[in-house]
């Protein structure tokens, strides 16, 4: 079963976490995957680390704060970014230089652009995501417009 396609988001989680019938294990699964996909998708590009070119805090925490007060996330404190971005508490996009960017989106909808050679080649490798499109139109207005930083 593809869980990606029958939730969306974590509070279609089993209680205390939601209000749904999704286990906590399979949403952990399939977040855990989305991020195993990115990481990988980087570590093909030989990319460590990412500028923060817009972060806005969704729910009331300190996640936004902690990611406002930076400009970039190395590969190793990615995790953590993610799955407050998947999980609706941030809204936020990344980039590297004119090569990359990422940004997230409802529904656990995961955007990136790649503008590299092999580009062609990143689908994703597992069957639990279904929402990342991997795209080359990295001139859209919509997202980000490289050499412009984003408020």
């Amino acid at each position: 079963m593809n869980f990606a396609e029958e939730w969306t988001e974590i509070c279609d989680c089993l209680p205390p976490i939601g209000t749904g019938t999704i286990l906590f294990s399979e949403y952990w699964k399939t977040e855990t995957a989305y991020i195993a996909e990115i990481i990988n998708i980087l570590e093909k590009l030989s990319i460590f680390e990412l500028k923060i070119s817009y972060v806005e805090m969704i729910q009331k925490n300190n996640i936004a704060k902690k990611f406002k007060s930076v400009k970039s996330v190395k590969i190793d404190e990615l995790e953590y970014l993610v799955r407050s971005s998947l999980r609706q508490e941030i809204s936020c996009r990344l980039y590297y230089s004119n090569i990359l960017f990422i940004d997230f989106n409802y529904d656990m909808y995961v955007r990136i652009g790649i503008n590299h050679p092999l580009s062609s080649q990143f689908a994703p490798v597992t069957d639990l995501i279904t929402f990342i499109d991997v795209s080359k139109d990295l001139e859209d207005e919509e997202y980000y417009v490289w050499g412009r930083e984003l408020k």
